[in-house]
């Protein structure tokens, strides 16, 4: 509260618990966005940005470890952008991973939260 008695309020997560990664892939492996937290840690996932630098039409599996949780359009030479209305829950100390449907030439994986115990 302010002197003048107005009451400041923060909203979102501390910055602190902020989670973010990815890299850029050729293959159908896994590409690790919110590594695993340790036991009673969950992940929140908050965005995901694909882009395809190849010909070849594929998608994009976002998975809570290894179950899939959405499946995103991967166009060739184009990309998308995935905003949940809500932040997605991972299974505890389970990472949040992003894999193509398919080989490509190279595909840019990213994605973000943040992290808490409940």
């Amino acid at each position: 509260m302010t002197l003048d008695r107005r009451q400041i309020v923060q909203l979102g997560e501390s910055s602190a618990k902020d989670v973010k990664g990815g890299g850029s892939k050729t293959d159908t492996s896994d590409q690790s966005i919110m590594a695993a937290g340790g036991a009673g840690v969950y992940n929140y996932l908050q965005w995901v940005t694909v882009y395809n630098a190849s010909a070849t039409n594929t998608f994009v599996n976002v998975k809570d470890g290894s179950t899939v949780v959405a499946v995103l359009p991967l166009p060739a030479y184009g990309g998308c952008m995935f905003m949940p209305p809500r932040p997605i829950r991972s299974t505890a100390n389970t990472a949040f991973n992003l894999a193509t449907g398919g080989s490509v030439t190279t595909a840019y994986l990213y994605g973000g939260g943040y992290t808490a115990t409940a």
